[in-house]
């Protein structure tokens, strides 16, 4: 018996342009001559734009910042398309990843909003501490086996999270004294912006960005969740060189676009977690 496969649906990925703001500079100085930096006014315009496709991007995953209810949890987190529980019941066409049928689904992680718990397992965290180390390690441990390109779900080592929150590792330590605690000497050495622990070395990356009041952190996984796109052929960098108004001031004004995109399908999106260590459950 043969099964005929259908191809799988095309899918539109919507590009537009980034567009950085413009920047005004001076050309000439009667005193000093020409003053004109197209280096520093290049680089300017170059991190902006970066910022831009890391917001875009970070709109896809996380929601936009803005979101109110009901799009948001009982933990206060912005609910986005992404974050939520996995479906591994009924059609396997509607469920989030299709695993091969030897997979138990009761294995795998049931979503990738994580609630951090302590010790106990019925306590839920209230700081970023080991725990959360622990339960990032848990989480890709539960997708071992599951993907069928054989390359399984491990931790990189970065956490991104709000930066008021990374001085909360601290209180999960004793400062070494008599007897030796490798933990504990190696955050007084070195500080806690990282440390070795379940044979992994963590980084913590403090982002402005993030909402210091949701208490959650993003670990960087070996795998990416989002296909980002670009059309080198089309960037651009636009100057006012010529334009009378701002040749009569000595000034010149620049700005930068690029063609981006960015893209994810269900199954991705099991290569990103949030873990919650607010102290409330979120609402999936």
């Amino acid at each position: 018996m043969v099964k005929i496969a259908l191809d799988p649906d095309e899918t539109l990925i919507p590009l537009g342009f980034i567009t950085s703001d413009i920047v005004r500079y001076r050309k000439i100085d009667v005193y000093r001559g020409r003053v004109t930096d197209p280096a520093l006014a290049t680089i300017k315009l170059s991190y902006d734009i970066g910022n831009r496709i890391d917001g875009q991007i970070q709109n896809l995953l996380l929601g936009n910042p803005t979101t109110i209810a009901p799009w948001t949890s009982s933990a206060g987190q912005n609910r986005s398309a992404f974050f939520g529980p996995f479906i591994f019941t009924g059609k396997r066409a509607n469920w989030t990843y299709v695993a091969n049928s030897r997979i138990n689904v009761a294995n795998l992680p049931p979503s990738n909003n994580v609630d951090v718990y302590q010790q106990d397992g019925v306590t839920l965290t209230t700081q970023f501490g080991f725990q959360v180390l622990a339960a990032i390690v848990d989480y890709c441990a539960r997708w071992d086996g599951a993907f069928e390109d054989g390359v399984n779900l491990k931790p990189s080592g970065r956490i991104i999270l709000p930066p008021a929150h990374i001085k909360e590792i601290m209180n999960g330590i004793f400062p070494s004294g008599a007897t030796r605690n490798n933990i504990a000497d190696e955050l007084m050495e070195q500080g806690w912006f990282g440390v070795n622990f379940l044979g992994i070395d963590w980084l913590f990356v403090p982002d402005t960005t993030l909402d210091p009041t949701q208490r959650l952190c993003y670990p960087e996984f070996n795998k990416k969740p989002v296909e980002v796109y670009f059309k080198p052929e089309l960037d651009e960098e636009k100057t006012s060189q010529g334009d009378y108004d701002h040749e009569k001031k000595n000034e010149e004004e620049r700005y930068m676009r690029r063609v981006f995109g960015a893209y994810y399908d269900s199954s991705r999106r099991a290569y990103a977690a949030r873990f919650n260590y607010s102290g409330t459950a979120m609402n999936d």
